[in-house]
């Protein structure tokens, strides 16, 4: 089944009244927003990526220091016996230098980033990230971010804006698209500057299991499916009963205000944990993968509108290529993954329409040296949806 026909137009006219939406009351907006059930997902590329060698190719400029052998690792690859495994692979591409085209024309990109490498596991060949997923990407080449500065960039490509406060993309969908879900802003890193329009909900550096506390803390396992509990249902209810009427006794009994606050707080959030409880996933398990799953099934689940994710590695400078590989690599990684549950989910449920914004803090120098590149204001930035 089609859950939404991916429309470049449709996406970036989303992306371009944003900000309106921010000022425009938002209650027609937020509307539209759970109805569509776009999940937006800001993908921060930290630390300068170098779009020349990919989405903005300079072959002549590059070509005479890609003829050299790279490395990736923990990637399949074929071990001694020839069994499949995963380990280190030497990436020897013959057209590293050479301009490709995805079918039909639509996306030139430098053979680089095809990462290709000798023995890899023929049970999983691997699927380069251009030719794969070319009709759900949008690249903008050009980009000029006005700064060389890892923090101004980083604020300029995740909030639209050099200046300090400004907030940051996933921010401003979940602020404008549905501020009031229990999860509405997932953050995993990145810029992630909020300016008061909610509360970010952060998932990064093992905070995982806290949201399992939230969402089934009758769990033992750590997967919230249900299948073992601490205590039987019955005695749950009794446990949360208590707590209600301990509730209604302090608001007879408290008076000051910000007893009052605080109680109400407490009151308000009582719907919100009950959403939390709809969620079934994984908290043992902190890969980025995982992470990303997580997110998908609260959107599915109504509970969250967008997510950050920050991926690292891209600032490179005397070791320019060798940094970049396995930066991209990685990212690339992330986004088929990324599309890949969202349009087909591993267990079955029902796809997720995702649009992700990818950028970076800057570029890096067209002119690559000896001593390698260096921080540069025009950069690159794609956007990439499922189907």
């Amino acid at each position: 089944m089609t859950l939404w026909q991916p429309d470049r137009r449709a996406a970036l006219q989303s992306l371009g009244l944003l900000g309106a939406s921010l000022f425009i009351g938002g209650r027609s907006a937020r509307a539209q927003a759970q109805g569509a059930g776009i999940f937006w997902v800001n993908v921060q590329a930290s630390g300068g990526w170098d779009q020349a060698l990919f989405c903005d190719p300079k072959p002549n400029l590059r070509g005479p220091y890609l003829d050299r052998d790279l490395y990736l690792y923990n990637v399949p690859i074929r071990d001694a016996q020839g069994q499949a495994a995963r380990g280190t692979a030497i990436v020897r591409n013959p057209s590293a230098s050479a301009v490709r085209s995805t079918p039909g024309g639509g996306i030139s990109y430098l053979g680089f980033a095809d990462f290709q490498w000798d023995p890899q596991d023929a049970d999983h060949p691997y699927q380069p990230f251009f030719p794969t997923l070319y009709d759900r990407i949008t690249v903008f080449n050009g980009v000029d971010t006005a700064t060389n500065n890892h923090s101004v960039g980083e604020r300029y490509s995740a909030g639209g804006s050099l200046n300090e406060g400004m907030p940051c993309f996933a921010a401003q969908m979940a602020g404008a698209l549905g501020a009031d879900r229990p999860l509405s802003f997932i953050n995993l890193g990145g810029y992630d500057e909020t300016a008061g329009l909610l509360a970010a909900t952060p998932l990064r550096d093992s905070l995982l299991p806290n949201l399992l506390a939230a969402a089934g803390p009758n769990d033992i396992a750590g997967d919230n499916q249900g299948t073992d509990r601490l205590l039987p249902e019955s005695a749950l209810a009794a446990v949360r009963a208590a707590q209600s009427q301990r509730r209604a006794r302090l608001v007879d009994r408290l008076r000051l205000p910000t007893h009052q606050t605080a109680l109400a707080t407490v009151e308000a959030a009582g719907p919100g944990l009950t959403q939390l409880g709809r969620l079934r996933f994984r908290a043992n398990d902190q890969t980025p993968e995982n992470l990303l799953r997580v997110g998908l099934i609260a959107s599915r689940e109504g509970l969250a509108v967008s997510m950050n994710v920050i991926s690292g590695g891209f600032d490179s400078h005397q070791d320019n290529e060798q940094q970049q590989i396995e930066a991209l690599y990685r990212i690339f990684e992330l986004l088929k993954f990324l599309i890949a549950e969202s349009e087909a989910p591993a267990d079955g449920s029902a796809p997720v329409p995702v649009v992700a914004l990818v950028s970076s803090d800057f570029g890096r120098t067209p002119h690559r040296t000896e001593g390698g590149t260096d921080h540069w204001p025009p950069s690159s930035a794609m956007v990439v949806q499922n189907r």
